[in-house]
């Protein structure tokens, strides 16, 4: 399920749709691949981005927590191509339009998103494109290296917030379930508010996300987690009910 902003480029999607998303840009780039370990090759929607020293980028993965791509990762670009009719040469885009949230101020809580294009290489020059951290994670082959890579895919101005008094009275600023960062109803702003020993926690919605109010543990609580609930034939977890947080079965819905 998705929809579009009304301000900004990018669609608002599940992750499964943002795993789609990456592999149409792939397909998009296929015949028009510049050399990935060349920054020349780069355009910048802005001259002085070219300048920025990596240290300086703060382009991040579409996650909740804003994790940001490290001095570890080597920009690349990604090239979309558009093909013309009986042969012509395709028109190729390699334009970055942004490097960190300093360079998405169209509208509020903009961030510069990322993705991950990480493979290992080895020593016969075979290169394997699932997504790797370290070196120790390519052993396909001896002398395996993970090559560290990202590119930009733009400016998201999804986020609602970026901190709880960015929110109306009765709502916190979290995760939406879906990647982005929203304000959620909430009778509480963390533990603090709770008293000792219990907790603020968020429950799910009726998809299974958790993407529900944020409501405090309780000392008449069936469940501490769902680790506590067994399956028993049925999706449970352990999720506020009336109150109380108790192994309840989900009925899925349909958002509409």
């Amino acid at each position: 399920m998705s929809r579009t902003s009304p301000h900004t480029g990018l669609r608002r999607a599940e992750p499964e749709a943002f795993a789609s998303l990456a592999l149409a840009l792939l397909v998009a780039s296929a015949g028009c691949q510049s050399d990935p370990a060349s920054k020349t090759r780069l355009g910048f929607a802005n001259p002085d981005l070219a300048a920025r020293p990596r240290a300086a980028y703060h382009v991040v993965r579409r996650t909740c927590d804003d994790q940001p791509f490290d001095e570890s990762y080597q920009l690349v670009p990604i090239e979309t191509c558009v093909q013309h009719p009986g042969g012509a040469k395709p028109e190729c885009d390699t334009t970055v339009a942004c490097l960190g949230p300093e360079d998405c101020t169209e509208h509020p809580f903009g961030r510069c998103l990322g993705i991950d294009f990480s493979g290992c290489i080895y020593r016969d020059g075979t290169q394997i494109d699932v997504p790797c951290k370290d070196d120790t994670e390519c052993t396909h082959a001896a002398g395996g290296t993970c090559r560290k890579t990202f590119s930009v895919l733009g400016c998201q101005y999804e986020s609602d917030c970026s901190q709880n008094a960015d929110c109306d009275p009765g709502f916190r600023c979290a995760c939406d379930g879906g990647g982005d960062v929203a304000c959620i109803a909430a009778t509480c702003l963390g533990d603090g508010d709770c008293g000792v020993g219990n907790r603020c926690r968020q429950s799910r919605s009726c998809t299974g996300n958790l993407n529900g109010p944020f409501s405090c543990t309780t000392a008449q609580d069936l469940c501490a987690s769902d680790a506590d609930c067994p399956a028993d034939g049925g999706l449970r977890a352990c999720d506020n009910v009336a109150g109380r947080w108790e192994c309840t079965i989900f009925v899925p819905c349909i958002e509409p």
